[in-house]
């Protein structure tokens, strides 16, 4: 990167954001404070990261959105990370196949898009705690969003054989990555039970973010068939 910054768009990053200069970039530095939260919610434009390794998490330990620092084994950590994967292997999804999406798959990129907006957004719940002032700014996951990708997954059985077997993957490379995408949302979706059943930090506002992994893996299920039988 030139001189060590880059500009980035809408970045959501585990450091501390400090008010923006007069007439020039916000300025992220290594110093994690609850500052951090307001900002994440809040920022707009470019951000110019004059640096991107703030060693804040040298010691096991990591900040979320709200500020609250926990060790990086905690269950909400877990459930992030695994979140974080889900979003970007359905990218890696989209970026191989999406010229190849015709016909009955034409609004394919558009609804795995659509998903990984959603899980961002179930991260962002997960790293907030119901209390807090940033938690609400945040886009809630509510049932309009079960909803919607329930009717998704209907439209497209429509036009899907599913054979009463079970599926081993591997017959077509486009369906393999995304029944490996299936695979990680059923993970998050445990990972995520973790969290809403957490002794003593209980979330149960996250039930409906439960649901939707829940019929996420569905769907992608039934578009890796769809994949298979274009």
């Amino acid at each position: 990167m030139d001189g060590g910054a880059a500009t980035v768009r809408r970045r959501r990053s585990a450091v501390a954001v400090l008010p923006r200069p007069p007439g020039g970039h916000r300025r992220v530095t290594g110093v994690a404070d609850r500052r951090l939260a307001r900002y994440l919610v809040q920022m707009k434009g470019e951000l110019r990261f004059e640096q991107i390794t703030t060693r804040g998490g040298d010691g096991g330990d990591a900040t979320l959105f709200d500020g609250e620092r926990l060790v990086k084994s905690d269950p909400v950590f877990e459930a992030l990370g695994d979140l974080d994967e889900l979003t970007s292997w359905i990218g890696v999804v989209r970026s191989r196949y999406r010229d190849e999406w015709t016909g009955a798959l034409r609004d394919l990129d558009t609804e795995l898009r659509d998903a990984q907006t959603v899980a961002s957004r179930i991260s962002a719940l997960v790293a907030c705690a119901p209390s807090s002032k940033q938690y609400a700014r945040l886009t809630p996951v509510d049932d309009a969003a079960v909803e919607e990708l329930e009717l998704r997954e209907a439209r497209a059985l429509k036009t899907t054989q599913i054979a009463p077997v079970f599926i081993i993957p591997g017959d077509e490379p486009g369906s393999a990555e995304i029944d490996f995408a299936r695979a990680l949302c059923r993970r998050c979706e445990r990972r995520l039970v973790n969290v809403i059943r957490s002794p003593g930090r209980p979330r149960p506002d996250l039930h409906a973010a439960q649901r939707y992994l829940n019929r996420l893996s569905d769907y992608l299920f039934v578009i890796a068939r769809k994949r298979e039988q274009q």
